[in-house]
């Protein structure tokens, strides 16, 4: 998928996979970077920065000013494939 979105890497894919399989009691569980990076093979730096871009399109949700992330709907969907590229790809990124 990253190949055909403009504003995706590869590390993207790892992130919201690792994510969209963390559940307890049927909730999403929230993860700092630095417990996500070790996980998928990435750095803590590049996993954060990757983590805050994902936010901003909605993939996944930033909670508090700790930085602690849990994917979204959306990024469910792009795990499941339920969404294309092309519409990745006109997603507007939102304002930091």
């Amino acid at each position: 998928m990253h190949r055909e979105v403009d504003w995706m890497v590869p590390a993207d894919e790892y992130i919201l996979e690792f994510l969209a399989s963390l559940h307890y009691r049927n909730k999403r569980v929230i993860q700092k970077p630095s417990s996500i990076g070790p996980n998928i093979g990435y750095g803590n730096r590049h996993t954060a920065n990757r983590c805050s871009a994902l936010s901003k399109y909605g993939l996944l949700e930033r909670h508090d000013d700790a930085a602690k992330y849990t994917i979204t709907d959306l990024g469910q969907r792009v795990v499941d494939n339920e969404i294309s590229p092309e519409e990745l790809n006109a997603i507007e990124p939102a304002e930091s």
